[in-house]
């Protein structure tokens, strides 16, 4: 009943890309998961496993799953994979500077280099890249932020700008995508 719910809502609303936390999806049992991505596909959504990380080991951390999204791919019939793989990869406390240096180094190999046990990539799997971009990175790291923005390797970014004030939203959207050509959504 909770998965009807949310594909009405999702075709209610327009919405045509779902982000599905990995770690919650991992605590399903397989049936479960399969059904949900073969129903999800059924109503013509795309789904993008969510791979949520903060701190200091952000970026290993990320590093990590990336290749269990794609081994768990592998398994499974089209109907039942993921789309891609959203990083929402966050620097906590984190220096930001060091931490930027070290998703750009990161997402540098991040479609052909971080692979599965048996050699699959993001590439092979033509899935898609996104990432999660925070609003208030370009106020530390300026020049760091735009080299992860302009990442050859991100089909998309996701701006967190969140507010509740529709020019502050405007206001941190722009702190970002002013000076890059690279694809977003705003996250609200």
């Amino acid at each position: 009943a909770a998965a009807d719910r949310f594909f009405q809502r999702t075709d209610e609303k327009e919405i045509n890309t779902v982000f599905l936390s990995w770690g919650a999806f991992k605590s399903a049992s397989t049936p479960e998961r399969a059904a949900f991505l073969e129903q999800a596909h059924e109503n013509d959504l795309q789904v993008h496993a969510l791979i949520g990380t903060r701190g200091h080991d952000a970026v290993t951390n990320a590093e990590e799953m990336i290749p269990e999204v794609i081994g768990y791919n592998e398994k499974r019939s089209s109907a039942t994979q993921f789309d891609g793989i959203h990083l929402d990869v966050e620097p906590g406390q984190a220096d930001l500077e060091t931490f930027l240096q070290e998703y750009q180094t990161m997402l540098d190999g991040s479609r052909t280099d971080i692979q599965s046990a048996s050699g699959e990539s993001i590439n092979s799997q033509g899935m898609a890249l996104s990432s999660a971009v925070g609003w208030w990175w370009p106020n530390t790291a300026p020049t760091k932020t735009q080299q992860v923005v302009g990442q050859d390797a991100l089909d998309y970014i996701v701006v967190m700008a969140y507010w509740d004030s529709e020019q502050e939203v405007r206001n941190r959207l722009s702190n970002i995508v002013s000076n890059t050509d690279t694809p977003y959504v705003v996250a609200i």
